[in-house]
Parts: structure tokens; sequence; C-alpha cells
């Protein structure tokens, strides 16, 4: 028996962005490339005969417990492109400090009881990189921006913003966000912020 090949990077890419970047029954950011029809029939990757399902589903489908006819209807309409984001995913989160490493760069700071702020990156007064820290999960939030400032990646509390491929940045997905000018040779301010106090990191640009 030869071992399954690995499914290449195009046809992987191609599932994600038309299954919404999550399981197509609940819309999970944890997932499995699933063949909906079963490997040992198939003997191949087509991408048109992938999905995506989160473990559950896919242990589900894996026993018996999980239609295939349910399975091939959600792909048909996965859950992420009909609500426009995936489900949200709370991050383990344990101790008395939070810390993000950006390249070279550390940011730390401590947690106090209750709900709380954190902004390692700033720009503009926009925050790029963004932790909330609430009812002891923590969240959080990230903007990404291409050489044009047109938003690339956007994630809000833990849940990625969904657009169709190949469409131009919505007023829905946009809205709210302020893009950043280009950062040559600035100054970036560090920010941990909480509720009622703020402190500022500011580090010198090379």
């Amino acid at each position: 028996m030869t071992d399954r090949p690995k499914i290449p990077a195009p046809i992987k890419r191609a599932v994600r962005q038309r299954c919404g970047f999550g399981c197509v029954l609940c819309g999970l950011p944890i997932y499995d490339y699933e063949h909906m029809a079963e490997w040992v029939v198939t003997q191949q990757h087509v991408s048109d005969e992938m999905t995506l399902l989160c473990p559950t589903h896919h242990a589900e489908k894996t026993r018996g417990l999980l239609p295939d006819e349910r399975v091939r209807a959600a792909n048909a309409a996965p859950f992420n492109l009909q609500t426009g984001e995936t489900t949200a995913w709370k991050l383990h989160y344990a101790g008395s400090r939070c810390e993000a490493i950006i390249g070279g760069n550390q940011f730390s700071a401590a947690t106090i009881d209750g709900d709380q702020v954190l902004v390692p990156l700033m720009i503009d007064g926009e925050p790029l990189i963004l932790f909330l820290v609430e009812d002891g999960h923590l969240l959080m939030s990230l903007s990404v921006y291409d050489e044009r400032n047109e938003p690339v990646l956007l994630i809000e509390n833990n849940q990625r913003r969904i657009q169709p491929v190949g469409a131009t940045p919505s007023a829905s997905i946009a809205a709210g966000v302020r893009k950043p000018s280009v950062l040559r040779g600035r100054v970036l301010s560090w920010c941990a912020t909480r509720f009622r106090s703020r402190c500022e990191y500011t580090e010198r640009s090379v």
C-alpha cells in the first residue's frame, strides 16, 4: 500500500477560499481537509471534491454519523460565506501577563481582573494588533493591509472577516477601519491600554 500524497498547496488554497476559511457546517476556523468522496474511491486530490470540516464534524463523517448529503449541501453553501465571518474561537489563556512578539520586538503587559484591552501596535491612532481579555478569555483583533492600503486580512475578536474571493473590499467589511499611512522612518508607538489607565512604550525606528 502506497502512502497518500500530500495535498498540493494550490489545491488547499482553493478549498480554503471556496469554503470560507472554516468548517462548512459550523464555521470553526480549525479544520481538516476532507474528501467528500472517500480517498479509497478517488485516489486523487481534486479541489471540487474536497471540503473543510472541523475535527468534530470530520470524526462524525468518518464514523458514519454525519450523512454525506448534508456535507455536500453545506459545501455548496458554506457557513462562513453565509454569515460573512468565521465562528469565534476562544484562545486558551492563563497567567498574569500577556506577551506579543513582533519580529525582534516584544510587548508585555501585566493583566488585571476584569475586562482589559492590550494594544501592542497602533499606527495613526488605529490599533493594528489588539488583545481583549474578557471574562477570562483572550480575544485577538488584527488588521493587515497591502501596499495600496487595502485590507487583506481582518480579524475581530477571534473572528476572521470574510469576503468573496476576488471581490473589492466592501463597505461592510471595511467599516470603521481607517487605513494607515505607509511608515518610512517614523516612530512606532506601542501602547498598553486599560479602561482607566494607559501606558506607552515608544521605540525608535532604525
